[in-house]
């Protein structure tokens, strides 16, 4: 697959700056998820209990434990149904994927209620659990925009690419990289499905940034990825780390880096970046002896902050609502 342009990365970096200008203080600092049994330990029985469990794993790992979430399982029409108990769980078989596609059609995916949100997921994603994280990172990741704007505040068109980059941003990055570029040998043959609005290069661009700006260990979500999802992943993560200095300003300035755009250097080899390698300051004093700039310091100061607390202004806001 062939990497993003680097202007078109640039556009997805600048994407990405304007999500967290605006919803990072929200988000707080946040882990980087990955499909494991670290992170998701419990057996998944292809039962209601089962979805249940997953969706409470995945909102405490993005910080939304606080929102009252609940998931009902429907059919491709969008009506109740109990569910069936057949699916392997594994994933492995793919008798059960053929024509399962993220929510669409007569299916609405989230659903206010109240003082809470409803996810509806399908019950034929039961049968394979790409399709099914994928599903309830995207729903969780626009409920966590529902909840941090304001009122009478307008999500980024289109909606569901900023959906994708609050995915990133919650730390879901890895589910939805694995869910842009989805290879299945079916009844009718071999098929590729994309359950996300982004395509793999944009997420890889995205995820790269993101985990350069946020600190993430990136090396550890490569194991978890398809080749083609791996490909494009390392094409970024190269781009990244040759562009340094794009990373720090998308942590420590995102305000001024989404007001005038992004311009992407050519990846270095692996020796070149490691010679023009200029450690990042650590901390707000460590900034302040190196002499930088106000906006540098305040955002060092807001991400120390931060990392005092896994939730983000989530919870706060409803809180005072």
């Amino acid at each position: 697959m062939e990497p993003l342009s680097l202007q078109h990365a640039g556009e997805v970096v600048r994407r990405l700056a304007r999500v967290r200008v605006r919803f990072a203080g929200d988000a707080g600092a946040r882990p980087l998820v990955l499909p494991d049994a670290a992170f998701f330990p419990d057996r998944f029985a292809g039962d209601q209990r089962s979805v249940d469990r997953l969706a409470r794993r995945l909102q405490r790992h993005a910080g939304l434990q606080d929102i009252p979430i609940s998931v009902s399982l429907v059919d491709a029409n969008g009506d109740p149904v109990e569910p069936s108990g057949g699916a392997c769980g594994t994933g492995g078989c793919g008798s059960g994927a053929c024509g399962s596609t993220p929510a669409g059609g007569g299916v609405t995916r989230v659903l206010e209620e109240g003082d809470g949100w409803r996810v509806h997921v399908v019950e034929s994603e039961l049968a394979d659990p790409v399709v099914l994280t994928v599903a309830l990172a995207r729903a969780l990741a626009r409920i966590f925009l529902e909840e941090s704007r304001e009122p009478a505040e307008t999500i980024d068109e289109p909606v569901e690419a900023t959906t994708d980059l609050a995915a990133v941003l919650l730390g879901l990055g890895v589910l939805l990289l694995e869910g842009s570029h989805v290879y299945r040998k079916g009844c009718g043959g071999p098929s590729v499905g994309k359950l996300t609005a982004l395509g793999p290069a944009e997420l890889a661009c995205a995820l790269a940034f993101e985990g350069a700006a946020a600190g993430w260990d990136l090396g550890a979500a490569r194991p978890h990825l398809s080749p083609t999802q791996r490909e494009v992943f390392d094409d970024a993560c190269a781009v990244a780390a040759t562009n340094e200095g794009v990373a720090v300003r998308l942590e420590l300035e995102p305000a001024a880096l989404a007001a005038s755009g992004v311009a992407l250097a050519e990846a270095k080899s692996w020796l070149g970046r490691l010679l023009a390698r200029r450690r990042r300051p650590r901390s707000a004093r460590e900034a302040l002896d190196r002499g930088a700039s106000l906006e540098e310091l305040e955002a060092l100061v807001a991400r120390e902050g931060a990392a005092a607390g896994p939730a983000g202004g989530v919870a706060a806001r409803r809180a005072r609502s």
